[in-house]
């Protein structure tokens, strides 16, 4: 299952990457003409995870929908009838979702090692 969340708030689950991509962009697309959003919003608080999995920001699930034909190069808009996603696509998504796992864990890690240091630095008063 591939869970959409927008501004920290989950909207949804869809089968699919499409499926949830297409929410994705028609909530950010509302929300950007109604209200505004700002960049930091758009990478940080909006995308999908599938599974155990990801989570994969707005901007590297707009690319992958652009690499799976989802997305329109010339409008900036979604696809009004995609063609069906092949085996490359498949392997695509499914390697965009693990990079985004690894990536989580590695800056987790980063920031576990940060709060030992600091921890050391107030114990040893250095």
């Amino acid at each position: 299952m591939f869970k959409v969340t927008i501004a920290l708030k989950d909207v949804g689950e869809y089968d699919n990457f499409p499926a949830a991509w297409k929410r994705m962009f028609g909530d950010i697309f509302a929300a950007l003409h109604n209200q505004g959003m700002s960049y930091q919003v758009l990478d940080t608080m909006c995308y999908i995870t599938r599974d155990n999995s990801g989570p994969v920001s707005f901007y590297d699930a707009r690319d992958l929908a652009y690499r799976c034909g989802l997305m329109d190069m010339e409008t900036a808009g979604l696809v009004e009838d995609p063609a069906p996603l092949t085996d490359g696509h498949y392997t695509d998504i499914n390697h965009t979702f693990q990079q985004a796992t690894e990536d989580a864990a590695h800056e987790f890690v980063e920031i576990l090692e940060k709060i030992s240091d600091l921890d050391m630095e107030i114990l040893t008063g250095g």
